[in-house]
């Protein structure tokens, strides 16, 4: 597949704790749209713990009756089962030979239920999602026989320990957690404390692994030209900054940094670590002083923008966004009455588009399409080409409605849920990095589909992030 055929979507929620990563996904779809394409494992032990932290994610999904969310890590689920039977064959696998066979045939059988269990919240069938649900911990508890999870502690009183087994922490107190329940998190320090408007602070970044371990330049994966992407916001989305910390030896990243005022900002760390998925750990901070009334998120993306010499505008054809559906947002770009046409690449794509609920629970970070793409839905080795497909031939029906210019910029995002949206779209013009701000109103779907409301916990649904580089 192209790597630039697909946008990268990046799906979580910010947690309210400091450190916290959980997420409540941008990835409920209507049935026929576009999946993450899973990143092959590796070794057996690998792909089961995988299926085990998208167990957890489903399960939280279906606690808060989100159901059509749950068909992306039930996906993820499918595949990956898919390859147990391959990878148990391995001498290193850990899979003794005379119970090869039992591996595979378990993993055939989580396979076939985790495809029910998609189609079923495909549909928002919560009954027979409720009805499948205990057959899918069971199977997923067979091929998680073969290799024993390990426990740690959530707190990472002792970082690095993990244990075989339940207990309590001698630190904490705290019972042990099944270490697919533990999310990858970040660390920021500021010096000086407490951090003062218009005053430089140096943050110290450490992203931590389920265990406890930083996570240093060696153990993550180069992604858009960084390691780390450091994407900030204040309480209101009225400010926005994308940055790039710098790796140091003892494995910590450093940003020197001013914040424009007082009150709470939300840290996005965007990272991928090597072996496994994107991750994005939310970090909240606060800035001493008494912050400024906030600014109200109205809706303006038919509103013709005009930031330092540009005109931008959001082209969608007159129809509203709505929630749990493929948006197509086409973003066109004039400069003294003519249309761009030759932007720059930034941080390895055409633009970047990121997207962040105004309860600042759910975030996307999409990457445009590639428009030239001719791919017919043949066999290129993809599980979800159709996908793929869905998702092209959506915007090409956008595009053929003549009200755009070819040099539109093109992405793809779909809302979890109706409410406002504050995006910042980003590109590249000689030399120039363009922010263009703009909030979407998602409304309900329009098949009337139901769609779980907010609430203070949050799932960390699928996402795609092909145009890493990395095979997902």
């Amino acid at each position: 597949m192209n790597a630039r055929t697909l946008p990268a979507m990046l799906v979580l929620a910010a947690g309210l704790a400091l450190g916290a990563a959980t997420a409540e996904g941008l990835a409920q779809h209507a049935p026929g749209h576009a999946h993450a394409e899973t990143r092959p494992p590796e070794s057996f032990a690998e792909a089961v713990s995988r299926i085990r932290e998208e167990l957890a994610e489903l399960e939280g999904m279906v606690a808060r009756k989100a159901f059509v969310a749950a068909h992306e890590p039930a996906d993820a689920i499918e595949q990956l089962a898919s390859a147990l039977g391959r990878l148990s064959l391995r001498p290193e696998s850990g899979v003794p030979r005379e119970k090869v066979r039992d591996a595979n045939l378990a993993g055939k059988d989580l396979a076939k239920i985790a495809r029910q269990f998609h189609d079923a919240a495909d549909r928002n069938d919560g009954a027979a999602c409720l009805r499948l649900l205990p057959r899918l911990q069971e199977l997923v508890a067979a091929v998680g026989a073969f290799a024993p999870e390990k426990w740690v502690c959530d707190m990472h009183c002792e970082p690095g320990k993990v244990f075989d087994g339940p207990g309590v922490c001698p630190v904490c107190r705290m019972a042990y957690k099944p270490i697919s329940q533990v999310p990858y998190s970040a660390n920021v320090a500021p010096d000086p404390a407490p951090i003062q408007a218009g005053v430089t602070t140096q943050l110290t970044i450490r992203l931590l692994d389920p265990a406890g371990n930083v996570l240093g330049l060696d153990a993550l994966e180069i992604v858009h030209e960084e390691p780390l992407h450091l994407l900030m916001v204040n309480s209101d989305l009225s400010w926005y900054a994308h940055e790039h910390p710098t790796p140091r030896p003892d494995g910590a990243f450093v940003l020197p940094f001013a914040f424009p005022a007082p009150g709470e900002y939300t840290l996005f760390h965007d990272y991928t670590p090597k072996g496994k998925k994107q991750q994005v750990a939310p970090f909240k901070l606060k800035v001493a002083g008494v912050a400024p009334p906030p600014k109200p998120l109205v809706e303006d993306y038919d509103t013709v923008a005009q930031i330092e010499g540009y005109e931008f505008r959001v082209r969608c054809n007159g129809v509203k966004f709505a929630a749990t559906e493929d948006s197509i947002i086409r973003i066109g770009i004039d400069r003294d009455g003519e249309p761009v046409t030759d932007l720059e690449p930034y941080l390895g794509e055409l633009g970047h588009l990121v997207i962040i609920s105004a309860d600042l629970k759910s975030f996307v970070h999409s990457h445009p399409l590639d428009m030239t793409d001719d791919h017919d839905g043949g066999d290129h080795g993809h599980a979800h080409d159709h996908d793929h497909d869905t998702i092209m031939r959506a915007a090409r029906a956008a595009v053929d409605l003549r009200n755009g210019k070819p040099s539109d910029v093109v992405f793809h995002a779909v809302f979890p849920r109706p409410g406002l949206y504050k995006a910042f779209a980003q590109f590249q013009h000689k030399g120039k990095i363009l922010t263009y701000p703009f909030v979407i109103n998602a409304e309900p779907p329009r098949d009337g589909r139901a769609v779980p409301a907010g609430d203070d916990k949050h799932d960390h649904g699928g996402h795609d992030h092909s145009s890493h580089g990395a095979t997902k």
